[in-house]
């Protein structure tokens, strides 16, 4: 739960949709506390409150866990420029089933060793058409 109201990030730092972040992503079983360890995140978008002074972010679940044909219906990025566009260190699913609404807050969104802010990159025009896909796709089930 964010109670320190200082910690919210700067407007100037929000992520664009699509864009990767690196998050402490909450356990399912604690939706408003940062998860203990910090993995990318996809943004899928972003409002502001109603004095516009603090964003919220929706984000989709990213893990290293890859069994490809378990997982049919997530976005799955392997590919070596894909990863470097993205700024993922290493192959990523993102559960797009598994999607929450958090504060744009330095307990959530962190930068990753390396970087200024906690957007690691974004997706590329592969990974865009695979998710749009993904999408119509999932629409039919």
């Amino acid at each position: 739960m964010v109670t320190d109201l200082a910690g919210y990030l700067p407007l100037s730092t929000l992520p664009e949709s699509l864009a990767i972040v690196w998050c402490k992503f909450p356990l399912e079983e604690l939706p408003k506390v940062p998860g203990p360890k910090s993995r990318p995140a996809l943004v899928r978008s972003i409002s502001l409150n109603r004095d516009q002074t603090k964003a919220i972010v929706e984000i989709t679940y990213g893990t290293s866990q890859i069994r490809q044909s378990e997982f049919p219906n997530d976005l799955i990025i392997q590919n070596l420029r894909s990863l470097n566009e993205c700024g993922l260190p290493q192959a990523t699913r993102f559960r797009l089933d598994r999607t929450i609404t958090l504060p744009w807050h330095s307990s959530f969104f962190e930068a990753r060793e390396g970087y200024k802010t906690p957007i690691i990159g974004s997706l590329d025009d592969q990974s865009r058409t695979q998710l749009e896909i993904l999408k119509i796709a999932r629409r039919r089930l």
